[in-house]
């Protein structure tokens, strides 16, 4: 009886997995033709949600039961923890990574320091059940990236990657700059303010002090002769003509017959 049993269970395991087998390749089938389908869908969040939709009208129960992790971390999205919000650094073996992870849910991956590739990545972040989710807009990506979370702190994590090894992402700290200012009695302004109210101040003291010290060379200038030589002026062109009007009277000449 234990023997049958035995057997049983074996034979049992082997037909489990030759219909797993199958279904996953009957998943796999349905999954190209999903992707022709929302291949065309711009965002990364979009094809995720389209993949699903499509995914679950062609699997059958146990394909959708085989699929049941992935349905619902995309279910879940968009869903963007504040604590992550942030840029953060990734280092891995001959290549480093800044990520830009967006309030909005977009997230932002560039290379420095890389040697493998120098492309830029964006697309759709987000977090489920301790695990974080990167949607690409670049191409056709199915599944998702889906990654889990060993160690969480403020400024940093740890990601499990699919073979197993971890990558730590370090938070980076945002220098705040600050504009000096100065003191000018009850109030504080801007640097910039107090050196334009002072100019201001230049120009208007220079202004007076030109206008003070013009005016008494203007008096200085004034000369109190000016009127007698007008009135001599204006004398000398009256003889002058008095002398053009006798020569310009008729001459009487005596001539001797």
């Amino acid at each position: 009886m234990p023997l049958r049993l035995v057997l049983y269970v074996f034979v049992m395991f082997i037909l489990f997995n030759i219909a797993v087998g199958i279904v996953a390749a009957k998943v796999v089938h349905n999954t190209e033709e999903c992707s022709v389908v929302t291949s065309k869908m711009s965002s990364g969040l979009e094809l995720a949600k389209g993949m699903v939709t499509c995914l679950k009208a062609k699997n059958g129960l146990l394909g959708n039961w085989l699929m049941a992790s992935i349905y619902r971390a995309v279910d879940a999205m968009p869903h963007v923890p504040k604590e992550f919000v942030g840029v953060w650094e990734a280092s891995q073996p001959r290549c480093t990574y800044r990520h830009k992870l967006l309030e909005s849910g977009e997230f932002i991956s560039e290379p420095f320091e890389c040697s493998l590739s120098a492309e830029t990545f964006h697309g759709t972040w987000g977090v489920h059940d301790n695990q974080m989710i990167w949607m690409v807009d670049e191409g056709v990506v199915w599944p998702p990236d889906i990654n889990s979370m060993d160690v969480v702190d403020k400024d940093f994590f740890l990601l499990v990657e699919q073979d197993g090894t971890r990558t730590r992402f370090t938070r980076v700290k945002e220098v705040q700059i600050v504009t000096p200012t100065i003191d000018m009695g009850p109030e504080k302004v801007q640097s910039s303010e107090a050196e334009t109210s002072l100019g201001d101040a230049k120009v208007d003291v220079k202004t007076e002090a030109a206008s003070q010290i013009a005016d008494p060379i203007a008096e200085e200038d004034a000369n109190p002769y000016d009127v007698q030589n007008e009135n001599v002026q204006e004398g000398k062109n009256t003889d002058i003509g008095e002398e053009a009007s006798h020569l310009s009277e008729p001459v009487e000449v005596l001539v001797e017959k």
